[in-house]
């Protein structure tokens, strides 16, 4: 657990050699949820590390609705959605839903594929 912690403390500091150091030796640090319940990459994204973020959005790999939703990649929010429609109207861990998401980073695409 204090890996954890110390994990998403470089996360919130935006220290991208530290984060990197992490996951070179844990990769498995990126299904582990922060301290409200949030994944890595929308932590970076909570901080305002959008570089960060992105940086491990992509080490992840496909994204949750909730990622999609922050990082306005409306193509995987289609995609999920059509998996499970009723996704539009989940939960995340740390108490947001998708469009909550997507109008709190100003992403317009997602909205508009949540609203749709």
């Amino acid at each position: 657990m204090a890996e954890d912690d110390s994990f998403f403390a470089a996360i919130a500091a935006g220290d991208l050699a530290a984060v990197r150091g992490y996951l070179d030796a844990d990769l498995g640090l990126l299904t582990h949820p922060g301290p409200h319940g949030e994944t890595p990459a929308l932590s970076a994204l909570y901080h305002g590390h959008r570089p960060l973020a992105d940086e491990l959005a992509a080490r992840q790999g496909s994204l949750t609705i909730f990622e999609a939703a922050a990082f306005d990649d409306a193509t995987r929010i289609n995609e999920l959605l059509l998996q499970e429609p009723a996704a539009v109207e989940s939960w995340s861990s740390d108490g947001w839903q998708p469009l909550h998401l997507a109008a709190y980073f100003g992403r317009a695409a997602a909205a508009r594929a949540l609203l749709d």
